[in-house]
């Protein structure tokens, strides 16, 4: 049996227009508490936080959330337009990559503005037809520099995860097992305002989606990463972090964070019943 080529794209000229042109800017004040919730949840081995105390690496994506309502989310929770990424034909979105430049600490307590643009679209044709990326620039201005970057695909067409051994990774310094429960994923999609059904509807995840279990957030793993790549080189704050998602963990299965140190800082990668899900770099000063 012959396998049909894929050759759908997407005519991507419409979008191009809206490539680096409207900011959307957002103020909120780095409060206490959900920084607080999240500690006491994912690093319950940290000292309580308190107001005035740097924000840990990374918890900036508890602030500055979208409000959207209801009616300008996509079937599957997902948004529709946020203002910046225009609406993409394509059924399902994931988190694919993300690199941060850490300027100077953020205090618990400062009120801050964020300044957001598309920074660009791009496509590429996979073994479900074609995948959009699209990368949004976020900047706290002589704080933190950010570029996120979306995938829209198809449905289908999953890639097969490499397990450690076929992936070109070096033998672990350090290793930490993690698990993530269906209550972990609930308090991190609240924190974050993150309505993505597949991290908490498990029908949809089962039945429209095909994963067998609920998805573990890629921004929560990032998260647990750069905790431990800070702990394990002994610094408080990051120079520069880079990660890329490379396939999903499922809830309730062993995730086993890792690293290795580098000149730079560390490399870092997260295993989810052997398979690797993240690989990520951390550079210090």
């Amino acid at each position: 049996m012959t396998t049909p080529e894929v050759s759908t794209t997407i005519d991507l000229s419409d979008y191009e227009g809206v490539i680096g042109g409207r900011v959307l800017e957002a103020s909120d004040q780095i409060v206490l508490r959900p920084a607080e919730i999240f500690r006491g949840t994912f690093w319950p081995h940290l000292e309580p936080l308190s107001e005035g105390q740097p924000l840990p690496a990374g918890l900036h994506c508890l602030y500055h959330l979208p409000l959207l309502p209801k009616a300008a989310l996509r079937p599957d929770g997902t948004p529709l337009d946020n203002g910046l990424v225009p609406p993409i034909p394509l059924p399902r979105r994931m988190f694919a990559s993300e690199e941060v430049e850490f300027l100077r600490p953020i205090h618990i307590g400062e009120t801050l503005i964020r300044r957001s643009q598309l920074d660009g679209i791009r496509q590429r044709v996979g073994t479900s037809g074609p995948l959009v990326f699209a990368t949004v620039r976020h900047e706290i201005p002589g704080a933190l520099r950010c570029w996120q970057q979306t995938v829209f695909r198809g449905a289908g067409g999953e890639t097969p995860p490499r397990r450690s051994e076929d992936a070109g990774l070096p033998p672990a310094t350090w290793r930490e097992d993690r698990q993530v429960d269906a209550v972990a994923l609930f308090r991190f999609s609240a924190l974050t305002s993150n309505s993505h059904r597949v991290h908490y509807d498990q029908r949809w995840a089962r039945d429209v989606e095909g994963y067998p279990q609920l998805v573990v957030h890629g921004q929560l793993i990032s998260l647990l990463l750069i905790e431990r790549g800070l702990a394990w080189v002994g610094v408080s704050q990051p120079r520069r972090y880079r990660m890329r998602a490379q396939a999903p963990s499922f809830c309730g299965e062993a995730l086993e964070l890792c690293g290795v140190p580098t000149k730079e800082g560390c490399r870092l990668w997260a295993l989810s019943s052997g398979r690797v899900v993240m690989q990520a770099e951390l550079d210090v000063d």
